[in-house]
């Protein structure tokens, strides 16, 4: 028997978060500037809720077994990941007990560990353990499907047919039989309602491990009450039966099979892996469990339809993937639903990944609608029905065949309808009863949905009906408030406009009688084209991102029984799923197809979308190679390699060789030819992206190809950013096409390669504001952090942000300590605070370092602590943030360089560390009574020692000595000093505070060494060392308890991250170091 299950609807508190405002330039020259005036513009604040609190991924050396290619070379990797990892955990038990516990461990996709750690200081100790490569945050992520909407069972039957039509899965039923039948599918989300019939083996029924499920395994890491953000625990078990919804109707998609509806492959078999309780978010560390777990039962697929904001590939989830696909399973992932609020590089792990499908949205054709109909003495003119979709989010429900009087907001226009200009509809409060027993009709735009049904319900509304501001219907937006109590429905802009112009008239009652009945609605305006809401790319590293799309809004799928059992919903987490169904039906067609071929063959057969606007493809980074053909990936025996051509960036002319395959049985002719897509802009966090026609010159070594049966042929594409009009940071793409110049019928169609290129350096690409120019970054005290944004209030906070500026004194007690509120232009590899003494401009250390910042603006530092006040984490330095090594900081005057790493096309950020802004001066005051000092890191989470990070805004330089005394707390560092001096670790840290690690130095040459063993001087680092030798603890280098004076300035070495080899002694610009 299947177990009970607590079935909710999900719930979000209103966030009173509203898109970023242009904000004019602060001149630097003008320090009397009224910055809090200037901040009431900034309400983008994310209070860093993607970071699960004291969580972390903990990578060691060994490349993990999964991602090996033979069998004896994974057998070897094997045996020494058991070694690392038996050796770290030795480590964090004799020398870090109760402060790390070891959460989760990983043996197969990826090398590591998740921790959580008792405070960042911790962390310092952490990362200093045996064979650490690198360290993650946890990250935290919650579904987010665009939209929700309900169906019934007398919905159109199968209403995914028209997304099928769009993609040829109808022809790859008809034609070739293809069902899925016999290949495995993992979802890994918030479980499968197995009890719903489109899961049930053709003629039977299904209980929890009966043979009449095609749910055929899996399990609940979590449980159903699971909601970290509200601090409920997981509780795991082996029924991963789904109470949200989500994994469902993904999962409905993919194959799902009853009398409603049939998904793409409705023979597959299911692997169901619930990360995700009934409401709210998870952390990412079961996820990566999950995608282990699914490997070992087997999987041909996996589908993921998770994913936050702007990524990178080197995250573990986007790792594991890759190692998947190695194992020869294909992963489809979700790009993200930020199309229409974040701006370019804004797609999510695991689909940033090198070796895994970052899938884009494209609109259905259709959509299934309820239908009312607005009567206006019988009806409104011109108008005998109206589609009309519903919020199922809200518990309300409008009744069916009763006639509701509606009452049209006065506030819809502030001129003629049809121009665009508008006042925001029902975003103020509406005068007492204005809607009293009456259905508000009120415009979209301005505030949420929420925010409309909130005043509309004040003011005595029974209901609200919203409508599109565009003219085609306004599909139903989940607006998950449980404030809002009245039921909320919505239609299109074409029909609001004739009832609202009816309506307004005041002498005439117009009413809405909701039918029961279901219609399918063609989507004239925006079906066939990308989804709105789908993240555009490129990949934090130039790769082209997302590499293809699928149907994803407006999809008809399965839902749970306790929630209605059907529902329509949109967002890439709906297109990862199709596309994952036509790798299950690819995989049927050839069971030895691997990743690398099914993407080669779905990319080589896309078929781009064209941009209304400019008459030109869409580009690369909103559709990669287009929208998914199935029909066309499954059949076409020619193949491309390579598939892509990522040209990264620069003015420099590029040129590939492409190999074309035929398998066919007969020669194949192409004439090849370049469709350009439009160009994209987006610097600077452009919310909406810029177009233009201007596009790179693509030329071929021949415009004419033949392929005999079994051979290949090679073909030079050459491409320029020379010719096109276009200034600095624009990114170039389009497609190379070859054409049949025959009908080849299904074995040879048309196929594409897309390439991209960014026409200036990436390096140069805008990061990080410019400084001079304000408002951020400021410097400012803790309470600021605990601002949500307009229109709430500013704390009475000081506030500064030129460096001839003084704030404090400062106890770095509670909320009395200083806190820095800056923003980032694009995904940032590291972000650190490095820390200054002002009275004689020297290096202290790291206060603080962030390894994964989104765009956006926040707070730093954060802390491990909690404001008992209000609940909320933390932000501002009190010392407890070091995050490698700590040592003891004296009351006095201080200030901050905030660093950023530069980005570029390969791992090696640490190389491009940069200074960017010098804090104000900060007063620290503990007072004479006050015994327990702050911390600084001398060692920020990994650079590379191979040059020195500077800093813009001073001109002193950072390798003056300073003194620590025995009774500091120095752990390992690594220091580069200005004369291409590299002081290498000589041991392991051992975490005790009358100790410190012993230091050594090496000259600087240009052979690539990794930190010696035995411990050494030299003239660039005097100290006196006692070392006493502590047993053998069985892996590897035998700690060293060691007592240090020592006169080194500590250079930074960003351990946290990947630790950098020591190539000393080499002049480059690392900006410019791009593979």
């Amino acid at each position: 028997m299947a177990k009970p299950k607590r079935f909710a609807l999900r719930s979000v508190l209103l966030a009173v978060l509203l898109a970023s405002l242009a904000v004019a330039s602060v001149s630097a020259a003008n320090p009397a500037v009224d910055l809090k005036s200037v901040l009431r513009t900034y309400a983008d604040l994310p209070r860093n809720t993607r970071i699960a609190p004291n969580k972390y991924f903990v990578e060691l050396k060994e490349p993990a077994p999964g991602s090996r290619t033979s069998s004896t070379e994974a057998a070897s990797s094997r045996s020494r990941t058991e070694s690392q990892q038996a050796a770290f955990k030795s480590f964090t038990q004799q020398y870090l007990p109760g402060k790390v516990t070891i959460l989760r461990q990983y043996k197969s996709l990826f090398n590591g560990f998740s921790v959580k750690v008792a405070s960042s200081a911790d962390l310092a100790q952490l990362a200093a353990a045996p064979n650490v490569k690198a360290v993650y945050p946890v990250f935290r992520e919650r579904l987010d499907p665009m939209e929700t909407r309900p169906a019934a069972a007398d919905a159109p039957k199968n209403d995914l047919s028209t997304t099928h039509k769009m993609t040829g899965v109808d022809r790859i039923r008809s034609e070739l039989g293809l069902t899925g039948k016999g290949i495995k599918v993992a979802v890994i989300d918030s479980g499968i309602e197995y009890l719903h019939p489109a899961f049930f083996r053709p003629g039977m029924k299904c209980e929890w491990g009966d043979a009449g499920c095609r749910v055929i395994g899996g399990h609940d890491y979590v449980g159903d009450e699971y909601n970290p953000d509200l601090g409920t625990p997981a509780k795991p078990d082996n029924d991963p039966r789904d109470c949200g919804g989500h994994g469902s109707h993904v999962a409905g998609i993919i194959g799902g099979n009853d009398s409603v509806f049939t998904g793409v492959a409705p023979e597959a078999e299911f692997l169901a892996y619930k990360v995700f309780g009934c409401e709210g978010a998870t952390d990412l560390d079961y996820m990566l469990d999950a995608m282990e777990k699914a490997a070992e039962a087997g999987a041909s697929v996996v589908n993921l339809s998770i994913g936050g904001g702007a990524s990178m590939s080197d995250y573990p989830t986007a790792t594991a993937a890759t190692a998947l696909a190695t194992k020869g399973v294909i992963v489809a992932c979700s790009h993200g639903n930020n199309g229409e609020k974040k701006g370019i590089f804004w797609g999510g792990s695991p689909g940033a990944g090198r070796s895994a499908f970052g899938t884009g949205s494209f609109d259905n054709i259709a959509s299934v609608a309820s239908v009312a109909s607005a009567v206006a003495f019988g009806n409104v003119p011109g108008l005998t029905e109206v589609a009309v979709n519903h919020d199922t989010s809200v518990p309300a429900k409008f009744p069916t065949d009763t006639p509701l009087p509606i009452k049209a907001s006065p506030n819809s226009y502030s001129i003629a309808p049809g121009t665009g200009n508008f006042k925001g509809d029902g975003c103020d409060p509406f005068p007492a009863d204005f809607f009293k027993d009456k259905v508000a009709l009120i415009r979209r735009g301005g505030c949420t949905f929420a925010i409309k049904a909130l005043n509309a319900e004040a003011a005595g509304a029974t209901g609200m009906v919203a409508y599109n501001l565009a003219p085609e219907l306004l599909s139903g937006v989940a607006i998950r408030d449980p404030l809002v109590k009245i039921p909320a429905s919505f239609i299109s802009g074409k029909d609001g406009e004739a009832v609202w112009d009816r309506a307004s008239k005041g002498n005439v009652d117009v009413t809405l009688t909701v039918m029961s009945k279901l219609v399918t609605v063609p989507n004239l305006v925006t079906g066939g084209q990308p989804s709105g809401f789908s993240s555009f790319g490129p990949g934090a590293k130039l790769e082209i991102k997302p590499d293809l799309a699928a149907p994803g809004g407006n999809i008809y799928s399965a839902y749970p029984l306790p929630l209605g059992g059907y529902a329509t919903l949109s967002g890439t987490s709906m297109a990862s799923p199709y596309l994952a169904g036509a790798a299950v039906l690819a995989k049927q067609a050839n069971p030895n197809i691997k990743y690398g071929e099914m993407q080669r063959r779905a990319q080589g057969t896309a078929k781009p979308a064209i941009q209304k606007e400019t008459g030109l493809a869409w580009p690369t980074a909103k559709q990669g190679a287009g929208l998914l053909d199935a029909y066309a990936a499954v059949t076409n025996n020619v193949l491309i390699t390579p598939h892509k051509l990522e040209w990264l960036d620069g003015n420099h002319r590029r040129s590939s060789s492409i190999t074309i395959v035929n398998n066919g049985a007969e020669p194949i002719t192409y004439t090849v030819s370049h469709q350009q897509a439009a160009s994209i802009f987006g610097s600077k966090a452009q919310q909406a992206p810029t177009y233009s026609k201007e596009g790179a010159r693509i030329t071929f070594d021949a415009t004419i190809v033949t392929v005999a049966p079994g051979k290949n042929a090679k073909l030079t594409v050459s491409g320029t950013v020379a010719e096109a009009n276009l200034p600095a940071e624009w990114i170039l793409s389009g497609y190379v096409v070859l054409t049949p110049t025959e009908n080849f019928g299904k074995n040879a169609g048309v196929l594409r390669i897309p390439y991209q290129l960014l026409n200036s350096p990436y390096g140069d690409y805008p990061v990080v504001p410019d400084a001079d120019k304000g408002p951020l970054p400021l410097l400012s005290e803790a309470p600021l952090a605990e601002w949500t944004g307009s229109p709430a209030p500013l704390p009475n906070v000081a506030m500064a942000r030129l460096a001839n500026e003084t704030l404090g004194p400062f106890t770095l007690k509670g909320m009395d300590r200083p806190v820095v509120m800056l923003n980032t232009y694009h995904v940032v590899r590291m972000l650190a605070l490095t820390l200054f003494d002002a009275t004689t401009n020297k290096k202290v250390g790291y206060a603080f370092s962030y390894p994964w910042k989104q765009p956006g603006t926040g707070f730093f530092p954060f802390t491990n602590e909690t404001n008992a006040a209000s609940g909320n984490q933390i932000a501002g330095w009190s010392g407890d943030d070091a995050v490698v090594e700590t040592k003891y900081v004296e009351d006095g005057e201080y200030y901050f360089v905030a660093e950023v790493a530069r980005p570029g096309t390969n791992d090696k950020w640490q190389e491009r560390m940069r200074g960017f802004w010098q804090s104000p001066k900060m007063i620290v005051r503990r007072g004479s009574s006050t015994t327990t000092t702050s911390t600084v890191s001398a060692t920020a989470t990994s650079t590379s020692s191979a040059s020195t990070t500077t800093h813009e805004p001073t001109t002193t330089t950072t390798s003056a000595a300073v003194t620590t005394t025995t009774s500091s707390v120095v752990t390992a560092t690594t220091t580069a000093t200005t004369t291409a001096t590299t002081i290498n670790t000589t041991s392991q840290t051992v975490p005790t505070t009358t100790t410190t690690s012993a230091v050594s130095s090496t000259t600087a040459t240009t052979t690539t060494t990794e930190a010696p063993t035995t411990s050494s001087t030299s003239a660039s680092a005097s100290a006196t060392t006692t070392t006493t030798e502590e047993p053998g603890y069985g892996y590897g280098r035998r700690p060293r308890k060691t007592t240090t004076t020592s006169t080194v300035d500590p250079e930074p070495t960003y351990a946290y991250g990947r630790r950098p080899r020591k190539n000393a002694g080499v002049d480059r610009d690392p900006a410019r170091q791009l593979e």
